[in-house]
């Protein structure tokens, strides 16, 4: 039987988007490029459950004195979301986007991932100039 890593990798490629590897045996990374920006993509295997999370992460850290403002900004983007949310790390001070899948009843075919995948980088598509016009106003940095 496939995991749901391999279709996740088979995915990638059958996209023709790269695949990096990481130090976890769980984890996939690619790179997206939209329409407005791109970004890095980490595709988390639960181990022994069908789940997977798709965190597209926004290549700008946001200065620790915007961190209030920023959090209520994500509040408000993700009150007109349906599927997916924007999340903030603290750690890292990084915005990332994430999509989850439960794959209990769904056979591992390429397919399963169009939705999480494509709704994922629709948003950050999407929000990313207003994202990068908050984090950084300054338009030559």
């Amino acid at each position: 039987m496939i995991s749901l890593k391999d279709t996740a990798a088979a995915f990638l490629t059958y996209k023709k988007w790269p695949i990096f590897a990481t130090e976890d045996p769980n984890l996939i990374c690619t790179k997206f490029k939209g329409h407005n920006g791109s970004w890095n993509t980490f595709i988390q295997c639960h181990p022994s459950q069908p789940i997977v999370i798709i965190y597209s992460l926004f290549p700008h850290s946001c200065p620790e004195n915007k961190e209030q403002d920023l959090l209520r900004l994500i509040a408000q983007l993700n009150d007109g979301l349906m599927i997916g949310n924007f999340e903030y790390n603290f750690e890292h001070r990084e915005v990332r986007f994430k999509t989850s899948m439960n794959a209990t009843y769904m056979t591992e075919k390429l397919e399963i991932f169009d939705a999480p995948f494509y709704h994922n980088f629709l948003a950050m598509d999407q929000y990313f100039v207003q994202l990068k016009a908050f984090i950084h106003p300054n338009p030559t940095v």
